[in-house]
């Protein structure tokens, strides 16, 4: 099976929902529906993560042992309500019913909202699956569709790129020099100064942790524009030390602006605890955090124009990892 499941962040209830649906999605030991008591053993018998809080030196001391096996059972808990919070919060766009004590699969074939679940899903753990560029192909494709969500935030008129490397984008309008993607970028942004000087000393490969621009530029000649950029982490937990790479600050050195871009970072996961809010508000400082819930809100508000752009996101990546033709199973 391509699926590991590998090391949980056990006291992280929104990675164990995670975990939870990813489980049913590739139909983990032959599930058909996930119970609490499945759920609870699978975390047991699976190593905490290093940095979690339930890694510790001392797993051999009894009372340490059950204060984490009471540990573990809270966590199954808060699970628990935060899918049920999922349920109701992402509406169709949610591929699965919590019924009781029991995650299963609404009736019927999977419908092309749910799919756009499925791939922000699996973008949110990207490391269970031992598929050979799997992880770089999703994460491409996250991009994208990030790229789609972006165009309901972009004023009319604006423009919205991909300028990671690999882009198409970047082929075609930036240039695949970063140097000569940093001039371009300059005054599609309305720089008012281009400092040639420094832009010659950065590599000519990469993209400086800038995944996507928007930029709604004037018919005059001033300098100025209103813009936008972006980072995506199709991360599970390394995403918090990202949320700066994208930020203007970043490349004043480089060029100036009379007006800062708004600094955005896209996360596949739901950072969400069971009454909405985010897991931790800090983690986002300096930036506008939009995550699973949000990116599809946005997709949703322009649905029909952009479902072309995301079904070809979708259909380049679920076919490797999850058989969609077959309607589930549901209690």
């Amino acid at each position: 099976m391509s699926f590991e499941i590998g090391v949980l962040h056990k006291s992280r209830p929104h990675l164990l929902a995670d975990l939870a649906e990813l489980l049913l999605l590739v139909g983990y030991d032959n599930l058909d529906e996930l119970s609490q008591a499945k759920l609870e053993l699978l975390s047991k018998e699976m190593p905490a993560a290093s940095d979690s809080e339930d890694a510790s030196d001392d797993d051999d001391d009894d009372e340490h042992a059950i204060d984490k096996i009471e540990e573990v059972d809270r966590c199954i808990e808060d699970c628990w309500q935060l899918l049920e919070y999922r349920e109701a919060a992402f509406d169709d766009f949610y591929p699965f019913r919590v019924i009781g004590n029991q995650l299963v699969w609404k009736a019927g074939a999977r419908t092309e909202k749910q799919c756009a679940y499925f791939l922000l899903l699996i973008c949110s753990r990207l490391r269970s699956f031992r598929i050979k560029g799997f992880p770089q192909k999703a994460a491409k494709e996250f991009t994208s569709f990030c790229k789609e969500a972006l165009k309901a935030l972009a004023p009319p008129g604006a423009t919205v790129r991909v300028f990671d490397a690999n882009s198409d984008d970047r082929r075609m309008h930036y240039g695949t020099n970063l140097r000569n993607a940093i001039k371009v970028l300059a005054k599609e942004i309305g720089a008012h100064y281009i400092n040639e000087a420094e832009i010659a000393k950065i590599p000519t490969s990469g993209d400086m942790g800038l995944d996507l621009v928007s930029s709604r530029k004037f018919v005059d000649f001033a300098c100025g524009a209103y813009s936008i950029f972006g980072q995506c982490g199709a991360q599970e937990n390394e995403w918090p030390t990202k949320t700066l790479e994208a930020h203007p600050i970043k490349f004043q050195g480089l060029f100036t602006l009379l007006n800062q871009p708004d600094n955005l970072m896209f996360i596949p996961i739901s950072y969400r605890d069971s009454t909405g809010d985010w897991v931790a508000g800090y983690r986002s400082s300096g930036c506008l955090l939009l995550d699973r819930q949000r990116i599809l809100e946005l997709v949703n508000e322009r649905w029909a124009d952009c479902l072309e752009g995301i079904k070809a996101r979708w259909e380049n990546v679920l076919p490797s990892v999850v058989d969609l033709s077959r309607p589930a199973k549901a209690a």
